[in-house]
């Protein structure tokens, strides 16, 4: 978390005040905005309350939003920007995940859609697959 980051969290928890109020800003001026040292808006303030505030990643894309109406949504990418992960203030979330290629294996989603097949790694033992099987079972070797 930034310097800025940190600030904004600290001061939008006085009660009752928004960081224009906080900061005497002249909305007649124009809008409250604070900008973090690569040029993105991080908060932004019209004269009617209305407020947003951003989050970034390294490379400027937004990783967190949220207004002042509790709207949020929040992102994770890959290495490679991809987006990995999804949830918004909807409860809604997806997920996605890539073969080495970054070719999409599988998504899911929080309405139950899916599609692909994952690559999560199911652990366990001879007794349990042979459970679920409901019969024992014997590891041959394929040609």
């Amino acid at each position: 978390m930034t310097d800025l980051e940190r600030v904004i969290k600290e001061i939008s928890g006085v009660k009752g005040k928004t960081l224009g109020e906080f900061f005497n800003h002249d909305f007649e001026k124009g809008r409250f905005r604070l900008y973090d040292s690569e040029g993105n808006i991080t908060y932004w303030e019209d004269s009617d309350k209305n407020w947003y505030r951003s989050e970034y990643d390294s490379e400027g894309r937004v990783t967190y939003w949220e207004d002042s109406d509790k709207n949020w949504y929040r992102y994770e990418r890959d290495s490679e920007g991809r987006e990995d992960y999804y949830e918004d203030s909807s409860k809604f979330w997806s997920r996605y995940e890539r073969d080495s290629e970054g070719n999409e294996t599988y998504y899911e989603d929080s309405c139950g859609n899916t599609r692909g097949v994952s690559r999560e790694v199911v652990e366990m033992t001879m007794e349990e697959v042979e459970k679920l099987a409901g019969k024992r079972v014997k590891i041959v070797k394929t040609k």
